[in-house]
């Protein structure tokens, strides 16, 4: 159960930095481009950006008992994401400043790696809610900002969670294999729903009923369905399996 739970906290590190690092290189000045449309894909980027690194941030906490260091790290980078919309720097600064962020990120969870953790059972609990922001991230960004990079890490991200608890309760449930494949199956259908589909906010974009309205509520519906049936995998480790 505690190398479960580490494994899921390497993988979750390692998307947050990825997706970061994309998203903040990606995140162009509104200094005289500041239509509507602009506007509004920043703003998806930064709620984005807020809702992965407030769920790793009480994840940490509740393992690494730290709260400051954390509030101050994440929202230093938030304050940069903010500054480098309103403020038009060049791209060599962008660049830089990017690579700066990464490797403070990266050097942020190798060394929280090496510290000691407090867990407990119900620190379990808290893993199908960094399941579904995870999932409805990528799904939000394929269908606004066709960040695919970043999408494709955190769908990878979630079909290893997925792998890992297979591995851990496949002598304890019936049929595992079977239902390894179908959530699988149902990880990536949403994942190209969500690819294929594109919510144009434009002035001049046409509507299509697919594309624009079933396909997306399609994928946000089967991301509320997957996290339930990780959620009742979690339950199922919890009762079976023990605590190291």
């Amino acid at each position: 159960m505690k190398r479960f739970f580490h494994r899921f906290y390497s993988i979750f590190n390692l998307t947050y930095i990825i997706t970061v690092t994309v998203l903040f290189y990606s995140n162009t000045s509104l200094v005289g481009n500041g239509e509507a449309i602009k506007i509004f894909n920043f703003f998806v980027s930064f709620l984005i950006f807020v809702a992965l690194s407030t769920m790793l941030m009480l994840f940490e906490h509740k393992i690494y008992y730290e709260k400051f260091a954390l509030i101050i790290l994440y929202g230093l980078i938030g304050l940069l994401f903010l500054m480098f919309a309103i403020i038009n720097v060049n791209h060599t600064i962008r660049i830089i400043t990017t690579m700066v962020i990464a490797f403070v990120l990266l050097a942020k969870m190798i060394i929280y790696s090496r510290k000691h953790t407090r867990f407990e059972v119900n620190h379990l609990n808290f893993i199908p809610k960094i399941y579904f922001t995870t999932f409805m991230s990528v799904v939000v960004l394929n269908v606004f900002l066709s960040q695919y990079i970043a999408s494709i890490f955190m769908i990878m991200s979630i079909l290893l969670l997925e792998i890992e608890s297979y591995i851990v309760l496949r002598s304890n449930e019936e049929n595992s294999d079977i239902k390894l494949l179908g959530t699988l199956a149902l990880i990536l259908i949403t994942f190209f729903m969500s690819y294929y589909s594109k919510i144009d906010l434009g002035m001049n974009a046409d509507l299509n009923i697919l594309t624009n309205l079933i396909m997306p509520l399609t994928a946000i519906t089967l991301v509320f369905v997957t996290t339930s049936l990780i959620g009742k995998k979690i339950n199922l480790i919890v009762e079976f399996e023990t605590i190291e």
